[in-house]
């Protein structure tokens, strides 16, 4: 009986530590004519960092320059970066997927597809915003990426593992 409970408390403890390692991260970008908007889920990386495993963009493009066929279509994010190499998109757009630990992209950021166009949200000496089929929309503006919190889920499941090894301890000692 007392192998059964410590069972419980293991199974429990291995719960409440897959169940915290995906983030949600809130993203947006901002520039004069073009705003977007989005979720992202995204898994710690040994170092430090996020890499991004999926999410959504919404945008709006306000400025008369701006293609018309950029809209409040949701894009998806392009999976499979690899954070030793980054991918290579269709049209040769580079995306690795990673946010760093300080909540930025790099170079290669994070590429989305929908409504037949690519997105790529990127950073370098400046934050880009490209779409089209052939780089031929560029915006500068700001991108915010800031993680969601959790509303208490990892705290109510370190406080069950807790009870449960609080319960363990008393019957163990009985």
């Amino acid at each position: 009986m007392q192998s059964l409970g410590l069972v419980a408390a293991g199974a429990l403890l291995a719960l409440s530590t897959s169940a915290v390692r995906a983030i949600t991260f809130d993203i947006s970008f901002v520039d004069d004519g073009t705003a977007a908007a989005g979720v992202l889920t995204a898994d710690p990386m040994a170092g430090g960092g996020y890499l991004v495993s999926g999410g959504s963009l919404t945008v709006t493009a306000d400025s008369p320059s701006s293609p018309s066929a950029v809209s409040t279509t949701p894009y998806l994010l392009v999976p499979g970066a690899d954070t030793t190499s980054p991918g290579v998109g269709p049209l040769g757009f580079t995306y690795d997927n990673v946010i760093s630990a300080g909540y930025t992209l790099d170079n290669n950021g994070l590429l989305f597809s929908g409504n037949g166009w690519l997105i790529n949200l990127y950073s370098g000496p400046d934050t880009f915003f490209d779409a089209d089929y052939s780089f031929s929309y560029f915006a500068y503006g700001t991108i915010t990426i800031s993680p969601v919190p959790d509303g208490g889920l990892t705290a109510g499941l370190l406080g069950g593992a807790l009870l449960g090894l609080g319960a363990l301890r008393r019957k163990l000692q009985a």
